[in-house]
């Protein structure tokens, strides 16, 4: 979404239909000028920042998801904001 332009907030529904949800949905928003699309990429980009700096959970299944979610957090910031350690 964030290659796609979409870089304001980001909203993960989950609506209850009786039983017949189907999946969760992502929303995000596409900013409506440029400054604010610049302000909402580098808060995202500190989110993400943010989430790679926690620390992993105890269990060790989590633990590996979390990894690779922060590996994917760390391309994006290589590609959305330069080099992060």
């Amino acid at each position: 979404m964030l290659a796609a332009g979409f870089r304001g907030h980001f909203k993960d529904w989950y609506i209850s239909e009786g039983g017949h949800e189907g999946p969760r949905k992502l929303q995000a928003n596409k900013s409506p000028n440029d400054p604010a699309a610049r302000d909402a990429l580098r808060f995202n980009l500190d989110e993400l920042k943010q989430f790679i700096k926690r620390q992993p959970p105890e269990n060790a299944e989590d633990a590996t998801l979390v990894a690779r979610a922060q590996d994917r957090a760390r391309l994006l910031l290589k590609e959305f904001g330069g080099p992060y350690p």
